[in-house]
């Protein structure tokens, strides 16, 4: 697991990766809000939904995480910092 990493945010990107392509069906390309293994908002706006998320949820609760066709999205936030799929 990635430094600076709650479990639950490890669970969550894990389960996105997973579930990229049926989100992407269901979304298209944006940015998520996940925790708990379920989407809770989109956004069009990486910021905005940055900023949605510093505003309504405890640091290390949930995952900002952006979404694309092909796995070039496999970034994300948690907690300010970006957190590559490469540092697993």
């Amino acid at each position: 697991m990635p430094d600076g990493l709650t479990k639950q945010q490890h669970e969550d990107f894990e389960w996105f990766k997973v579930n990229r392509e049926k989100l992407y069906t269901q979304y298209g390309t944006g940015t998520l809000v996940i925790s708990n293994r379920k989407v809770l908002n989109f956004f069009n706006d990486y910021v905005e939904a940055a900023k949605y998320v510093m505003a309504n949820y405890e640091r290390g609760t949930c995952i900002v995480q952006q979404l694309s066709k092909d796995e070039s999205c496999y970034t994300f936030s948690a907690g300010g910092g970006i957190i590559s799929s490469s540092q697993q």
